[in-house]
């Protein structure tokens, strides 16, 4: 299943690890390092989706949004 991160940009449901908000230290470090190693996808920062191949996604939606359209909700 694939689900709208934001801006018509799509990714696989079953590639997420986790769903992370960008306000914190930590996440905001994780963010830098991924720019460092060119990895982070950057569809602005709403959310911050991990993936199982070690990838940042910057989602525009934000994390309470974007969690349900991972669980199957509604939510674009």
């Amino acid at each position: 299943m694939q689900v709208n991160i934001g801006y018509g940009t799509m990714v696989m449901s079953s590639k997420a690890v986790t769903i992370l908000a960008p306000e914190s230290a930590p996440i905001r470090r994780l963010k830098d390092d991924a720019k460092e190693r060119n990895v982070p996808t950057d569809a602005t920062q709403g959310s911050i989706i991990i993936t199982d191949g070690d990838h940042e996604i910057l989602s525009a939606i934000h994390v309470e949004t974007r969690a349900q359209g991972f669980s199957g909700g509604n939510a674009a």
